[in-house]
């Protein structure tokens, strides 16, 4: 199983990389197995949990820096990730995982990641999601 993180802002389009890696093989998340809780659904708790503003109401780059969660959290990511351990690789898109990409990233520190900036080559992102390679964008 490989996940793939996408993040970025919501006018970087967000949505036409996701779609380009639902075509060319990522399934979208499943719900946790436990709370039946999509993605966003998770997001959002952390964000209202961790008083954590909009992204699109962000006035300064210091306002994008990772937020620490403590390990009570991890509970209700591991159960999005024990709801998806059937799909091969699998995703998730949300503007607001640039709060939580260390969170996601900490999960499960034995898999290799390709953390990195990839805005314009949607060729090499499809080219990575054939060969089942675990992604972290920025």
């Amino acid at each position: 199983m490989n996940k793939i993180i996408l993040l970025g802002h919501a006018s970087a389009g967000l949505e036409k990389v996701e779609a380009l890696l639902l075509a060319s093989g990522m399934q979208p998340a499943l719900p946790s197995q436990r709370d039946n809780l999509m993605p966003a659904d998770i997001v959002q708790t952390l964000c209202q949990a961790h008083q954590i503003a909009e992204v699109n109401e962000v006035l300064t780059e210091d306002d994008f820096a990772p937020v620490k969660v403590g390990a009570i959290w991890n509970g209700l990511a591991v159960d999005l990730i024990l709801g998806n351990l059937s799909q091969p690789i699998w995703g998730l898109a949300d503007s607001r995982n640039i709060y939580w990409l260390d969170f996601w990233a900490s999960l499960d520190p034995n898999r290799p990641r390709l953390p990195g900036a990839i805005q314009t080559d949607l060729k090499f992102l499809a080219l990575l999601v054939n060969q089942h390679r675990e992604i972290y964008l920025a």
